[in-house]
């Protein structure tokens, strides 16, 4: 199983990047856990410095902008 960790705030771009995890989610062929970090402390652990960003098993993928639906299936691999 692959985990998709979504750092966001309530902004809008964060609700952007949950959609498009959702989507990837659906149409994967891969099992994923989406999961969302709120958390400024726990973002900053994590090495984030701007949001949104995404990690993929624990690996900073993107960070300052939403990623397309077709960029976090190249990076969680198996999308249908």
């Amino acid at each position: 199983m692959k985990i998709i960790t979504l750092f966001a705030s309530g902004m809008s771009q964060g609700k952007r990047l949950a959609e498009n995890a959702r989507t990837i989610a659906a149409y994967s062929n891969e099992e994923l856990s989406i999961e969302t970090v709120t958390d400024f402390a726990a973002m900053t652990g994590a090495g984030v410095r701007h949001l949104p960003a995404v990690a993929v098993d624990g690996r900073l993928v993107c960070e300052g902008r939403v990623p397309s639906v077709e960029e976090l299936g190249q990076w969680i691999g198996g999308a249908a």
